[in-house]
C-alpha cells in the first residue's frame, strides 16, 4: 500500500472564518451559530482560522479515495475567501505547483482569452461567425449565423464531439475548416443546450484571425503573462498546433488560484487588468436563455445553466440568480468560485470526475458554510444580533460561577466584567 502523506497549510486571517460540521446543515439558524461558536472555541488554541479537524471532515475521503487507488499519484486542494487562505492541503507527490492535464477545465481559461478579446473590440460576442470565417462558415446559412455567445455557451447548435479536435497533426485553422465543410448542425443555433468542445473549438479560431495570432501566442499575452501562470499551456493532450480549446489544457493549483482571484476580483490582477468587470458580469451570467437540454455530463447533477466557459453551480433560492460557478474536467480537477462570498477554489487531480466529484461537490459545501457563518461572541442568545437581550442575560448571571451559564460568554466558568466586556463589544453587530 503506497503511503499517503498530507501536507496541510492553515493560515490565520485578517476576518476571522468560523467552520462548522456538514451535519449542521439541517439546523435551525440560531443553533448553526451556536455550534460553530463552540467549534470555535475548540479550535481557539491552534489558531484564529480555520482548524485542521475542521476540514479533516471533507478532506479524509479524499485520504481514503487515494488510498483505495494507490495508482494515482496524489491530489492538490487550496481554497481562499478574498486573499485570506482559508485551507491548503497536498496528498502524495502532489505539491501546489504539479503540472497535470485539466480536461474541460481549460475552459474557463479559454473564456478569459475570448473575452479578454472582447473587452479590446477584436470579437463581438453576438456577430455571427461568417463575420470572421466565411470561407468556413458562409455568410447567410445557418451554420453561419452561430455566434460567439453561443459557441462559448454550448448553445450553437453543433454536436458535442469531432474527430477533427483529437487530431494533433494538424493546425486549429484546417480544423475549423473540416468542421465547417463535414460537421452538420444538430440544432438550430440557439435552440438547444448540449455540451461538448467542437463549437469552443471554432471560436478559438475565430480568436487567432480576430487577434492575428495563434492561440499559443495569444493566450500567453492576454492571460498568462499578466497573471504570471509559469505552469500553464495548451499541451495538455500533446504537442500541437491544434490545441483543444476546451479541453487542452495542462495547469497547476497555483496558477488556477491566479486566474480565479482575478476573477474574484472582478478583472483585477493585484493591479492589473486582465477583464474589465463587463466581461466578468458575461461570464458569470446564464447564457443559455433558456434553451432547452441536450447533452449535459451525468457528472453535472443537476443542471442549472452556463456562462461563458462555466457551469451554474448554485442559484439564490429567493433570486434565482446564479451564486456559484465551476469548470470541472473529466479527469477531475475543479476549479470553483463563488463572487458573493468571495470564495474560490482549486481541486487538482488526474483521476476520473465522475468518482471524485461527490467530494469535491462536499469540499465546496463546507467552504461555504465556513465563509457564511456568523458567530458573534456577544450573542448570548444566539438570534443573530447582540442587543439588550444579551446584556439582560449577562447582566441577570453576573457575579456568578458554575457550568452552563448563558451569560458566561467567554467559557471560564463565571459571569464577570469579561464577559460583560464581551457583549458591549458586539453590541449593534447583526449577522444579517
Amino acid at each position: 500500500m503506497q503511503y499517503w502523506s498530507m501536507l496541510h497549510v492553515d493560515q490565520g486571517m485578517s476576518h476571522t472564518l468560523h467552520t462548522e460540521s456538514l451535519m449542521t446543515r439541517s439546523l435551525t439558524r440560531r443553533a448553526r451559530r451556536l455550534l460553530a461558536a463552540a467549534m470555535l472555541a475548540a479550535a481557539a488554541p491552534m489558531s484564529s482560522g480555520q482548524s485542521e479537524s475542521d476540514w479533516s471532515t471533507v478532506t479524509e475521503p479524499v485520504t481514503a479515495y487515494l488510498q483505495a487507488r494507490p495508482f494515482l499519484q496524489g491530489a492538490s486542494l487550496a481554497v481562499f475567501q478574498a486573499d485570506d487562505l482559508m485551507h491548503e492541503q497536498q496528498w502524495g507527490s502532489y505539491t501546489a505547483d504539479t503540472v497535470v492535464p485539466i480536461a474541460s477545465a481549460s475552459k474557463l481559461l479559454s473564456a478569459v482569452a475570448i473575452l479578454s478579446l472582447v473587452d479590446d473590440g477584436f470579437i463581438d460576442l453576438d456577430a455571427p461567425v461568417s463575420a470572421y470565417l466565411p470561407a468556413d462558415f458562409p455568410p447567410g446559412t445557418l451554420k453561419g449565423s452561430m455566434t460567439v455567445r453561443q459557441m462559448f455557451s454550448h448553445t450553437a447548435g453543433l454536436p458535442s464531439q469531432s474527430p477533427y479536435i483529437s487530431d494533433l497533426t494538424i493546425t486549429l485553422a484546417q480544423c475549423v475548416a473540416l468542421i465547417g465543410q463535414n460537421t452538420p448542425l444538430l440544432a438550430q443555433p440557439g435552440s438547444v443546450f448540449s455540451y461538448g468542445g467542437v463549437s469552443m473549438q471554432v471560436a478559438g479560431r475565430v480568436a487567432e484571425v480576430a487577434a492575428g495570432q495563434p492561440w499559443a501566442t495569444l493566450f500567453h499575452e492576454r492571460v498568462a503573462a499578466p497573471l504570471g501562470l509559469t505552469s500553464t499551456d495548451y499541451a495538455g493532450l500533446g504537442q500541437t498546433l491544434n490545441p483543444r480549446i476546451g479541453g487542452g489544457a495542462r495547469s497547476s493549483t497555483n496558477d488556477l488560484l491566479r486566474v480565479l482571484e482575478m476573477i474574484n476580483n472582478q478583472g483585477d490582477f493585484r493591479g492589473v487588468r486582465v477583464l474589465n468587470e463587463a466581461s466578468v458580469g458575461e461570464m458569470l451570467s446564464d447564457q443559455t436563455n433558456g434553451a432547452p437540454t441536450g447533452f449535459v455530463p451525468d457528472s453535472i447533477g443537476e443542471y442549472k445553466g452556463y456562462g461563458i466557459g462555466v457551469w451554474i453551480e448554485l442559484r439564490d433560492d429567493d433570486t434565482g440568480e446564479p451564486t456559484e460557478f465551476s469548470s470541472p474536467g473529466g479527469a477531475g480537477t475543479t476549479p470553483w468560485i463563488n463572487p458573493g462570498l468571495r470564495v474560490y477554489g482549486a481541486f487538482v487531480i488526474d483521476a476520473n470526475l465522475s468518482s471524485i466529484d461527490p467530494l469535491i461537490d462536499e469540499i465546496r459545501e463546507f467552504a461555504r458554510l465556513a465563509a457564511s457563518s456568523c458567530v458573534l461572541a456577544g450573542d448570548a442568545n444566539g438570534d443573530g444580533v447582540v442587543d439588550f437581550s444579551d446584556l439582560s442575560i449577562v447582566l441577570g448571571d453576573f457575579g456568578q460561577t458554575g457550568a452552563h451559564l448563558a451569560g458566561d460568554l467567554t467559557g471560564d466558568g463565571q459571569v464577570n466584567f469579561a464577559d460583560l466586556s464581551v457583549v458591549l463589544g458586539d453590541f449593534g453587530v447583526n449577522c444579517e
